[in-house]
């Protein structure tokens, strides 16, 4: 009865040929995939500076009081938003 049991376990542990075919399938990009893939780190980096840009507008009074206090807490927010969105891949 124990090499009934090593059996069943070395069978459960085969890999099945289903599954080695779904391993070696490589994922290619489409056009627009790659293009956006391309273009991500240019945009993450604007993205950077303008929340930068909005963050020291934020400190200074002078800036803030011609733009509006909410209007930039609201960019800031979408940019931000954003930023997330691209550093995660959600294109």
């Amino acid at each position: 009865m124990s090499g009934y049991i090593i059996e069943k376990e070395t069978k459960e542990e085969r890999v099945k040929p289903k599954e080695i075919k779904k391993e070696k399938v490589k994922m290619k990009l489409s056009y627009k995939e790659q293009r956006e893939l391309e273009i991500l780190p240019d945009r993450i980096e604007n993205l950077e500076e303008r929340i930068d840009e909005v963050n020291g507008c934020l400190s200074n009074p002078d800036c803030y009081k011609d733009i509006g206090l909410n209007k930039l807490a609201d960019e800031l927010k979408e940019l931000e938003l954003e930023y997330e969105e691209a550093t995660r891949g959600d294109i």
